[in-house]
């Protein structure tokens, strides 16, 4: 019976981690205007229509910010980890457990997605840089706008690049100080009731 549990709860992580990354690639995407031709941005497109179109019928752009997108992500992460609660111990649990259990999942996987693009970039910067593969494009395009930021007031230190690294050090920080603090409040309220 153990086994069963442990099965099905991989399987809900792995299904709505699939999902809920895609629907954050997607969010990514749209915000950094990435190439539309990229065949990464098309699986990307494929993987989340069929659920994205529905809910934007009810839940329209509003100043230029595609709320839908946003909203279905909390969705399936509250979902998520509504059905691993279940499956593990027989209840539900506190729906603002859930949610903020939720949202720690979706800033997990996004702190994900920037700490792999990054690692991908700056691998492919050292080895190729000429790199043309459409995954490092989409990298790139990325963690372009963060970079760049750090680029502007740190200093080049002998050809080094060091925004990478500063970059990957306040990724990791805001894991551990913001994700993680979500994720310890998320388990107290549920918890607590």
């Amino acid at each position: 019976m153990a086994q069963l549990i442990q099965a099905g709860m991989f399987l809900i992580d792995t299904v709505f981690t699939f999902f809920i990354l895609s629907v954050l690639l997607r969010i990514l995407l749209e915000a950094i205007r990435a190439d539309f031709y990229n065949p990464i941005s098309q699986m990307v497109l494929k993987a989340t229509n069929f659920m994205l179109l529905p809910v934007r019928r009810i839940v329209p752009p509003y100043y230029g910010i595609d709320w839908a997108s946003g909203i279905l992500v909390l969705i399936l992460a509250f979902f998520k980890e509504g059905a691993l609660i279940l499956l593990s111990t027989g209840t539900w649990g506190s729906p603002f457990g859930l949610l903020l259990l939720g949202l720690a999942d979706v800033l997990d996987l996004l702190f994900y997605i920037y700490l792999f693009a990054l690692i991908a970039v700056a691998v492919s910067n050292w080895l190729n840089p000429a790199n043309v593969n459409p995954l490092i494009q989409i990298a790139s395009q990325i963690t372009a706008p963060l970079l760049k930021r750090f680029r502007n007031f740190l200093p080049a230190f002998g050809g080094f690049d060091l925004s990478f690294f500063l970059l990957t050090i306040l990724l990791i920080l805001f894991n551990i100080l913001i994700i993680q603090t979500i994720a310890h409040l998320g388990v107290i309220l549920l918890i607590s009731t």
